[in-house]
């Protein structure tokens, strides 16, 4: 039981890292779009975005959702939701 739950917190901490890393380096910039984020405030998001990768997971890829939608009708984006709540 112990090495079931010390691999389930390694795989947590890798996921984490390699998301946070990802967020910190290309992501701010999708999910605060009109923030400039300097070098020294990546470096201290990191172990906040690694250790709280499903949500920031989430707000990365919801940021990424709406970029989608700009510019399209509320029509597209209704169709486009109903296709993509079937798979």
């Amino acid at each position: 039981m112990a090495i079931i739950l010390f691999y389930g917190l390694a795989l947590y901490a890798l996921c984490g890292i390699v998301i946070g890393v990802a967020f910190v380096t290309v992501g701010v910039a999708h999910v605060l779009p009109h923030a400039s984020v300097t070098a020294p405030a990546r470096i201290l998001w990191l172990p906040g975005a690694a250790i709280l990768w499903p949500y920031v997971l989430m707000r990365w890829l919801k940021s990424r959702g709406a970029a989608i939608f700009e510019g399209t009708s509320s029509a597209a984006r209704r169709c486009w939701r109903r296709c993509a709540t079937r798979s």
